[in-house]
C-alpha cells in the first residue's frame, strides 16, 4: 500500500524515523501522521524525540533535540536584563540611605585632591550598591514570548495548569477531568484578556504628551507597528573604530583653508564682534539639582553607568547634596569629569535596502549617563540666559 511504499522509500535512502508513536488520537482511532526523519545514523544517540501532549490542535506536536554545538536554534535568544521591580527599588533606597555618610566622605575627602578621583570613587560606590540590588539575569526566551509581554508569571501558571489537565484528560477521559480542564481553559483565557487589556492601558498611560508617542502606542495596540530587528552583526571593535575615525577621515577630505579663503562679509562680521559682557557660572543650588533629577525622562535608557532614571529619582533626596558639591567643584576648578564624557553608542540600521555588513550603513546613537544630563541641563540654562539677556546670539543663529 502507499504507507508501506512511503516507509520503504525513506528507509532505502538511509533515513530513520524518530517518531514511532501515534500523534493523532481520537476516541476511535490512533494514527502516526506527523513524522521526523534523520539520515545521521551514526549519532542517533544524540537525538531525543518527544511528542507533546497539548490541545493546540488535534495533532500532537513533535520535536527532536539534537546535541551539537554547530546547530543554532532559530527563534530563541538570550536576554540579559536587570531584575528591576519595586521590591528591589525599596531595597536600593534603604542601602543608599545607609551609606549616605560614606558617599559624603568621597565628596568631602580632603586627602583626595583630584576631583576626577572624587567623581570616580563616588560613582563606583553608588553603582556597586545598584548592582547588588538590581542583579543582572540572563534567560533564554523565544521571540513569540517577547512579542506577548502580557503573559505574566501568573498567566503562565494558568497555562501550565490547563496543559496538565489536558494531559490527564487524554490519558483518562473521565467527565470530572474534562470538566476541570474546561474550567481551567476558561480561567486562562479570561486572565489573558485581562492582562492584555491592562498592558495596553499601561502603554497608553505611560506615553508622554507627544503626538508621535501616542500614535506609536496606537499602532502597537492594533498590531500595525513595524518591528524591525536592530541587531548589528558587525563586531563591536570594528564598528567602534569606524565611528572613531569618521572625524579624521572627514577632515582629510576637506580642503585646507587660509585667511584669504574666508569671504569678506564673514570676516568683517567676525572682526566687528567685541564681547562686552563678562560671564561666570553661578553656584548650583541643591534644590536645582534635586528638581532636575525628578524631571529626568524615564523613557530614556541608562548610560554606561547602567543607573536607570526611576531608581535615581527614588534616591534624589539623598544624592542631590553630594552632586551639588561635586558640580560646584567642577565649576570652580574648570573640570568636566571624564566619567560624564563616555557614552553608550548604539548602532541603528539606516534601511532595509542597505548592506547590513557595512559599518557606514549604521547611524550611531549615543546614550549619556542620566546624571550627566542633570549637570549639562543646569549649565545650558545659565549659558542660554546670559546669551539671551545680553543679546549675544546673531540674528541668523540656529542649531
Amino acid at each position: 500500500d502507499e504507507t508501506r511504499h512511503y516507509y520503504n522509500l525513506l528507509t532505502s535512502a538511509a533515513y530513520k524515523p524518530l517518531i514511532t508513536k501515534p500523534t493523532r488520537i481520537t476516541d476511535s482511532s490512533r494514527t502516526l501522521i506527523d513524522h521526523i526523519w534523520t539520515n545521521n545514523l551514526r549519532n542517533t544517540s544524540l537525538h531525543q524525540s518527544h511528542i507533546i501532549i497539548t490541545d493546540i490542535s488535534d495533532h500532537l506536536p513533535c520535536l527532536t533535540t539534537v546535541t551539537s554545538p554547530d546547530i543554532f536554534i532559530k527563534g530563541y535568544k538570550n536576554i540579559t536584563k536587570r531584575k528591576i521591580n519595586e521590591e528591589n527599588r525599596e531595597k536600593f533606597v534603604k542601602k543608599v540611605s545607609d551609606i549616605r555618610e560614606s558617599l559624603a566622605f568621597h565628596v568631602n575627602n580632603s586627602q583626595q585632591t583630584s576631583l576626577e578621583k572624587q567623581y570616580d570613587d563616588y560613582f563606583f560606590h553608588l553603582t556597586k550598591v545598584y548592582d547588588d540590588c538590581f542583579p543582572v539575569i540572563t534567560r533564554k526566551v523565544h521571540s513569540k514570548t517577547l512579542s506577548k509581554p502580557w503573559i505574566t508569571p501568573e498567566v503562565q501558571k494558568l497555562i501550565e495548569k490547563k496543559n496538565s489537565l489536558f494531559c490527564k484528560k487524554k490519558k483518562k477521559n473521565s467527565p470530572v477531568i474534562t470538566t476541570k480542564y474546561k474550567e481551567a481553559k476558561l480561567e486562562m483565557e479570561g486572565a489573558i484578556v485581562k492582562e492584555k487589556e491592562k498592558y495596553y492601558r499601561t502603554v497608553m498611560q505611560t506615553t508622554d504628551n507627544s503626538l508621535r508617542q501616542k500614535w506609536d502606542a496606537i499602532r502597537l495596540i492594533i498590531n500595525r507597528k513595524k518591528v524591525s530587528g536592530n541587531e548589528c552583526p558587525i563586531p563591536n571593535n570594528i564598528i567602534g573604530n569606524h565611528y572613531a575615525s569618521v572625524a579624521n577621515r572627514l577632515a582629510d577630505e576637506l580642503p585646507d583653508l587660509v585667511q584669504d579663503d574666508i569671504p569678506s562679509s564673514s570676516s568683517s562680521q567676525a572682526n566687528d564682534f567685541i564681547p562686552t559682557q563678562h560671564f561666570e557660572f553661578n553656584a548650583i543650588t541643591e534644590r536645582e539639582v534635586y528638581e532636575k533629577i525628578l524631571n529626568l525622562n524615564s523613557s530614556k535608557g541608562p548610560g554606561i553607568d547602567n543607573l536607570d532614571v526611576k531608581s535615581l529619582r527614588s534616591i534624589a533626596h539623598i544624592i542631590a547634596p553630594h552632586l551639588t558639591q561635586l558640580f560646584n567643584k567642577s565649576l570652580s576648578e574648570g573640570i568636566f569629569p571624564q566619567c560624564f564624557k563616555v557614552a553608550k553608542c548604539i548602532p541603528v540600521f539606516k534601511g532595509s535596502m542597505l548592506d547590513p555588513s557595512l559599518p557606514v550603513n549604521y547611524r550611531p546613537i549615543s546614550i549619556l549617563n542620566a546624571l550627566n544630563k542633570v549637570f549639562e541641563s543646569i549649565l545650558h540654562r545659565q549659558l542660554t540666559e546670559h546669551l539671551e539677556k545680553h543679546k549675544l546670539l546673531p540674528q541668523f543663529q540656529y542649531g
